[in-house]
């Protein structure tokens, strides 16, 4: 029998709980502090965020965002001081998992061997889920085939998997991968997160207040419910 948590995919729909106006949840479901967080933002928020996948640093869109962490030192500062936020060690991100009892963390063999993973076609199929009112049930059903299968994010079945979870058909995913609007909405929404000062991913946004990585959920349900 298949493990609950891989079918335990949640909608877009969130109308059951409370509203909270211009709230968002940025994201990369290729990085692996995104999926935990990803596994209790709604939980956690208690109100609705929209779910918004964003390339950072996309003047260089064609550098994997591996790379640009070696070409941008201060992304790994610390966020009290810079803006941005530190990465979660392998350590940390296995005792988180352990903590909430999701699946055990696998990541793919680049990623455990510090090598640069472009995500481009996640990000890009991400916001075409998003286009189709999928981004929740896609998002997660990507990040566990990442970060609990051990795929390759460069991979195109690694998105093909997460797309037949997440009930979108392959050949909607692969004609989308094509096409420059889906890259410009992807552009425009990282745009429209840089301009609200996000550095770092994942990030929460409430109004304009942002709170930046799996524990800013907490300071950003705090806000909303305080």
């Amino acid at each position: 029998m298949a493990d609950p948590r891989l079918i335990e995919l949640p909608s877009d729909d969130q109308s059951e709980v409370a509203q909270t106006p211009d709230a968002a949840f940025y994201l990369d479901p290729a990085d692996p502090e995104s999926w935990l967080a990803s596994e209790r933002v709604i939980r956690t928020l208690g109100s609705p965020a929209a779910w918004t996948p964003v390339q950072l640093w996309i003047g260089e869109a064609d550098v994997p965002l591996a790379e640009r962490d070696r070409l941008h030192p201060v992304a790994r500062a610390d966020c009290s001081s810079s803006g941005h936020h530190p990465r979660l060690t392998q350590a940390e991100i296995e005792t988180a998992v352990d903590e909430r009892g999701l699946l055990p963390f696998k990541p793919p063999a680049k990623w455990l061997a510090g090598e640069p993973m472009d995500t481009t076609n996640c990000l890009l199929a991400t916001t075409f889920a998003k286009q189709a009112g999928k981004t929740v049930a896609f998002s997660l059903a990507l990040s566990r085939q990442i970060w609990c299968g051990g795929r390759d994010p460069e991979d195109l079945t690694t998105v093909m998997l997460a797309g037949a979870a997440a009930e979108i058909h392959p050949n909607a995913i692969e004609k989308a991968l094509g096409l420059k609007s889906l890259r410009a909405e992807l552009d425009r929404a990282s745009s429209e997160a840089a301009s609200y000062g996000v550095t770092s991913l994942p990030t929460v946004r409430i109004g304009d207040a942002i709170f930046i990585g799996d524990a800013g959920l907490d300071e950003a349900a705090a806000k909303i419910h305080g």
